[in-house]
């Protein structure tokens, strides 16, 4: 659901408003899949949310007040010893599908921590690190050592659009000259998904089955020039766009110019992605529903069956 790119975003928005702020509640819900990290500055409340629903799985940023879970279900609080600390930083990490925080607290600052939070599908985590970047605590079970450092998983090979120009695009793009753009780029660019590199074609107006085995030198250009400027747009957007008849459905940073539906819009990217969630669940639901009834009617069907089966025995 998510990629790097959409998580460059999700670190835009906290940063703009959780520089400062403090750190004093979290809510982990087991069975709904979700967990929340709740900050407090100028009488603002923001959640940071991590979802890890093989429905609905990803990050986002949004107002406390957005976080509501219908459920009788108690959530678990942790990481509760930095309660009280103020976060200074809030970063991407290696353009990755990471975000990292980091939180001062004591005297003057005097203590610092981080927490990591990994928005990598369904198995995304949170995790808490000493100064040292060691490793502390971990919400969902891992085995580790206190005295191990945090690495993250990292993207491969692939390269950050940001750093992306023609000759280096095209030295990316060597060992893929049998396939089709859009192949090309998910392969070897972190952040695209097939919705992206169909949308980065149409910008760089290059064909959306061209193969990498016919681009020129200014194909190169213009395709390293288009990924860095989605990239550099995906940072700085300020709203969020659902495309819910899409197939599949996508929330995104910017309008797509690819799409030939207009999409809802909302005030920020996370807002979008949380009813993209919304949506995907309850989409989940009736197919779940459906395999219910299904099975529902096998079992009265196999029962009818061995009713008949007696009475033709009886007779």
């Amino acid at each position: 659901m998510q990629t790097a790119l959409h998580i460059q975003t999700v670190t835009a928005e906290a940063r703009r408003e959780l520089t400062g702020a403090e750190f004093y509640s979290s809510e982990f819900y087991r069975k709904e899949r979700a967990a929340y990290l709740f900050f407090s500055r100028s009488k603002k409340k923001f959640a940071l949310g991590l979802q890890f629903h093989p429905l609905a799985h990803g990050a986002f940023f949004v107002p406390a007040g957005k976080v509501r879970y219908d459920t009788p279900e108690k959530p678990f609080p942790f990481f509760q010893e930095l309660y009280g600390a103020k976060i200074t930083l809030v970063e991407h990490v290696a353009f990755d599908r990471i975000i990292k925080l980091t939180l001062e607290s004591g005297d003057s600052g005097a203590s610092v921590s981080y927490i990591i939070v990994e928005a990598l599908g369904p198995s995304g985590n949170l995790w808490l690190l000493d100064s040292s970047r060691r490793k502390q605590a971990v919400l969902r079970h891992r085995k580790f050592s206190t005295e191990e450092p945090y690495g993250p998983p990292g993207a491969g090979k692939r390269l950050a659009a940001s750093d992306l120009d023609g000759e280096s695009l095209k030295g990316a793009f060597n060992e893929y000259m049998e396939l089709e753009i859009t192949g090309a780029i998910r392969k070897s660019i972190s952040g695209f998904d097939e919705t992206l590199c169909v949308e980065a074609l149409r910008r760089a107006q290059l064909a959306p089955d061209a193969s990498v085995s016919h681009m020129s030198s200014d194909d190169y250009a213009s395709l390293a020039e288009t990924l860095c400027a989605m990239t550099s747009l995906a940072a700085a957007c300020q709203s969020g766009y659902l495309y819910a008849a899409a197939s599949p459905p996508s929330a995104q940073p910017f309008k797509l110019k690819s799409a030939n539906i207009e999409p809802e819009k909302f005030p920020s990217y996370s807002l979008a992605f949380l009813a993209l969630g919304k949506l995907r669940q309850a989409a989940g639901g009736e197919i779940d529903e459906e395999k219910r009834i299904g099975h529902a009617l096998k079992k009265a069907l196999k029962k009818q069956q061995r009713t008949i089966t007696k009475i033709e025995g009886e007779f």
